[in-house]
């Protein structure tokens, strides 16, 4: 009776948070914090996507951003990357990184459309920010 109690307590605290709430926990993602300091010695915080969640929901769903913040996207290899704008809200501009040059530039990148953005070439990082910065 103990162990179908305890069960049945289990289930409930697991599961109906899950399937009984309208809340998308897949879109709840806890980025780390990071400075990026530009050749001129300007410093600008950025989130860091890191992981293939953070990356795919990115700077998604947002309304847009703090002035002078980013989001810096880490890639696992160095190859051709793209960005899609799909459920974007606000302009971006992207420059691809690789080995801690800019590889390429996307300026103004725009909001509401569903267009894809590749680097061009080989790259190992993406920085979107806020377009005009």
């Amino acid at each position: 009776m103990r162990h179908f109690f305890f069960c049945t307590i289990f289930i409930y605290f697991w599961f109906v948070p899950f399937f009984g709430s309208n809340f998308a926990f897949a879109e709840v993602q806890d980025y780390a914090h990071a400075i990026v300091t530009t050749s001129t010695g300007k410093k600008i915080s950025v989130e860091v996507a890191d992981t293939v969640e953070k990356r795919s929901l990115g700077l998604g769903k947002r309304s847009g951003l703090e002035n002078g913040w980013g989001m810096l996207f880490v890639f696992e290899k160095r190859k051709q990357h793209g960005f899609w704008m799909k459920g974007m809200q606000f302009p971006l501009d992207i420059i691809w990184l690789d080995n801690h040059r800019i590889a390429s530039h996307s300026p103004e990148c725009s909001a509401g459309k569903v267009r894809s953005y590749s680097s061009g070439n080989d790259t190992s990082c993406g920085w979107k920010f806020c377009a005009g910065n």
